[in-house]
């Protein structure tokens, strides 16, 4: 649970440390610039770091920064507050990371503090590669294994999703098949009530990569390479809203 989360930490504490003051300005979309994105990422974190906080003995967090604060001071709240959760996580019993923990997001939803922590994990990937693109850098994606627990927690909240949305499917099965590193895993989804065994209404094959950037919110369906076998409209409303699940 700590691993995917940890790597990409890593990641963008080591990209952060090698900006300059101008590459700290640079603008990035929805945040302003990476200053922004940083404190963004911080408060996120933050609502985590307060979930837990009653099951702890100890405080946990870092020092708090107002917004406009300096990019040093930001990168430091950011970091201390990941140091945080690695440290009082480790120590959580299995039954403790069953806790529900508010999720990013357009709405407050609660999940598992497992699945928290994908979360935390997946979003401090993509705010990274945001980082990235602003300076005109790649890197490559997470592990195929840390992929596919981002996968698996979208495929938990999109029939939730889809229903909120007014775009559910009851007693429909959708079908994911997802490749990465030439490797195709599979995932069902019944969009409602109904037989999960039902035969799949449609089928959806695209990189699961790319699956995760639409889910993101930084890819649109029609940026996406897919190939849909079955019904065709129920594929769209799949792809529509699983690209509003995006932890901004």
């Amino acid at each position: 649970m700590i691993d995917p989360y940890l790597l990409q930490v890593r990641t963008l504490d080591a990209l952060l440390g090698n900006l300059t003051p101008a590459q700290w300005r640079t603008p990035v979309p929805r945040h302003g610039d990476v200053t922004g994105l940083v404190r963004h990422l911080a408060g996120n974190d933050a609502m985590v770091l307060a979930d837990l906080q009653p099951f702890t003995s100890t405080p946990v967090g870092g020092p708090t920064v107002e917004p406009g604060s300096d990019p040093l001071a930001a990168h430091e709240q950011w970091r201390s507050q990941s140091s945080s959760l690695v440290t009082h996580l480790g120590s959580r019993s299995p039954r403790e990371l069953e806790r529900p923990v508010r999720l990013a997001g357009r709405s407050p939803v609660y999940r598992s503090m497992r699945e928290g922590m994908v979360q935390r994990a997946f979003e401090t990937w993509i705010h990274t590669d945001d980082v990235r693109t602003s300076l005109r850098s790649v890197g490559p994606p997470p592990p195929s294994r840390h992929l596919r627990s981002i996968v698996d927690l979208a495929v938990a909240l999109l029939p939730g999703a889809m229903i909120a949305a007014g775009r559910g499917h009851p007693g429909k099965v959708a079908r994911l098949r997802l490749s990465e590193a030439g490797e195709e895993t599979e995932w069902r989804m019944l969009l409602g009530d109904g037989d999960p065994d039902a035969d799949a209404a449609v089928t959806i094959h695209t990189d699961m990569a790319a699956f995760c950037r639409l889910v993101a919110g930084r890819r649109a369906r029609h940026d996406v390479v897919l190939q849909v076998t079955g019904e065709e409209a129920l594929a769209v409303d799949l792809l529509d809203v699983a690209s509003m699940l995006g932890c901004d």
